[in-house]
């Protein structure tokens, strides 16, 4: 037996139960002392201080009678808990709703006093004519545009000056002329475009009765033109042969000495970084020899090295074209791209070639000027 089953409900008596004791026996009374049930506080309980049970009932039917009563109470009970949390939900909700309505009534007030408004109905007016107003205000800046677009400054002041000075009686007669001016243009063009049309058919008409001539005209015209092509192209082929045979004859007889030339001078101004210039057979490429790595396309030169192979070829040629009189030599700020140690060399090498023959240079560059006056004592430095 539980004893903290009997404490939470009053007895149920079942007088259908058999008696356990005789009928004319005394019917003693038990007395269950009543302990609190887990969960349930003293409030809840009953406030009995015991039970009594009739010994007329069974204690196994009395319990399970305790039981079911005991269920019964522990829904009630967890109805109620439902109950209590579902109050607080509410509220809570209560609660909050009163706070928004507070919100929204202090949001009112703002916007009824930011309206300078009387009441709600007094500010629904107000919104409906400022609504109304920005209405205005778009159809007025849309006829603006429809007015002025496209229109330059002076056009504007016309047209503003028109709608000051005149009302809509006169502004109507003015449509009205304009109206009659521009039909009797369109009127003038539709006549110009038939008279168009009749001239493009007699030039149609015309065209196709001078055809003949026409083309007999341009078949001369292009025999003419061939003619012309054919002494081009002869004078152009004669041109390109002599300048082949030239070329071939130079190639034969200077090139070895112009590139034995280049090689000494292009060596000289490299410091004896770069050995000789070198012109492949076949494909007609120039190409630099590095002491190192060899053979180098003249292409893969850095822009200072490349110019100083120029430099060299143009001093190798002028010195094969000597005949009787040395070729003077005339350079033109040749040292832009020469760092201090291209440019000392280079002047070193003119200063000596300018021994034997007129070496001119201008440059705009004063630091060009005072090398070449240190580097060759002989030369004149001539400021204009």
């Amino acid at each position: 037996m539980c004893p903290s089953l009997l404490s939470t409900s009053p007895s149920v008596t079942q007088p259908d139960d058999p008696p356990a004791l005789p009928i004319d026996a005394p019917q003693p009374e038990r007395t269950l002392p009543e302990e609190p049930l887990a969960g349930v506080t003293p409030a809840d309980a009953a406030p009995s201080a015991s039970v009594r049970l009739p010994l007329s009932i069974s204690p196994v039917r009395w319990l399970e009678d305790r039981a079911a009563a005991w269920e019964v109470l522990k829904t009630a009970l967890l109805h109620r808990k439902d109950l209590t949390s579902r109050l607080r939900g509410a509220e809570e909700e209560r609660e909050e709703m009163r706070r928004e309505l507070e919100s929204l009534a202090q949001m009112g007030d703002h916007l009824l006093h930011e309206g300078f408004a009387e009441d709600g109905e007094d500010l629904l007016r107000r919104a409906a004519a400022v609504s109304r107003r920005r209405e205005l205000e778009r159809s007025l800046r849309e006829w603006e545009l429809a007015m002025f677009g496209g229109r330059g400054g002076e056009e504007r002041q016309e047209l503003l000056e028109l709608l000051e000075h005149r009302d809509a009686y006169a502004l109507e007669e003015e449509k009205g002329r304009l109206e009659a001016s521009l039909s009797e243009l369109e009127e003038r063009r539709s006549e110009l475009l038939q008279l168009r049309g009749s001239l493009l058919q007699e030039r149609e008409s015309l065209s196709k009765s001078c055809r003949e001539d026409t083309v007999l005209q341009r078949l001369e015209e292009q025999k003419a033109a061939l003619r012309s092509l054919a002494e081009q192209y002869a004078i152009s082929a004669l041109a390109a042969e002599l300048i082949g045979r030239t070329r071939r004859i130079y190639e034969r007889e200077k090139q070895p000495q112009v590139l034995t030339l280049a090689s000494s001078y292009f060596e000289r101004l490299t410091g004896g970084e770069y050995r000789r210039v070198v012109m492949t057979l076949g494909k007609k490429e120039l190409k630099a020899e590095h002491r190192e790595t060899g053979l180098l396309d003249s292409g893969l030169l850095s822009r200072g090295t490349a110019e100083q192979l120029y430099l060299s070829l143009r001093l190798a040629l002028a010195g094969t074209m000597d005949r009787q009189d040395p070729l003077p030599l005339l350079f033109d700020d040749l040292f832009v791209n020469f760092d201090e140690k291209r440019l000392h060399a280079a002047l070193s090498l003119l200063g000596e070639l300018s021994s034997s023959r007129q070496v001119v240079m201008l440059t705009c560059h004063r630091h060009v000027a005072e090398a070449s006056a240190r580097l060759v004592p002989e030369a004149s430095v001539i400021s204009v």
